[in-house]
């Protein structure tokens, strides 16, 4: 399975402690770079983790790639201002999430694709179950 998470989500920290997950979320390489590195990884048994890009989805969607989505809980708007600013993330994505948060949130609540909503404080490998390798909601 193919999980587009939402910033801050611990992508790379599960990345790092988990050597089944691969962290995707790069910047600097274009949509259908990501999709087929994802494809690729998946196919050796790893599982990708990509950044929540709306472009990003729409070419899984195009190309019919199941995934899934990971994202917080509407009320968690400033845990994950917080966890952006530890992180040194620039402020123009602090700005995008103050001003955008209830839609961008409200948007993947309305989307199709099978979801997980984090809860307060919890991150990827605290949903990861590592007995049987798939997550679960808690």
């Amino acid at each position: 399975m193919i999980y587009c998470c939402f910033h801050a989500t611990g992508k790379t920290t599960l990345s790092r402690k988990n050597s089944r997950f691969i962290d995707l979320d790069i910047p600097y390489l274009g949509v259908d770079e990501i999709v087929n590195l994802a494809l690729e990884n998946q196919s050796i048994g790893k599982i990708p983790l990509l950044p929540m890009w709306g472009i990003l989805r729409q070419e899984l969607n195009k190309r019919q790639i199941k995934y899934k989505i990971i994202y917080p809980d509407i009320s968690l708007k400033e845990e994950y201002i917080n966890r952006i600013n530890k992180r040194n993330k620039s402020s123009e994505l602090e700005e995008s999430l103050q001003e955008h948060w209830d839609i961008l949130i409200n948007g993947f609540k309305q989307s199709e694709t099978e979801s997980i909503v984090l809860k307060s404080k919890q991150y990827l490998e605290d949903i990861f179950n590592h007995e049987h390798d798939h997550f679960v909601s808690r």
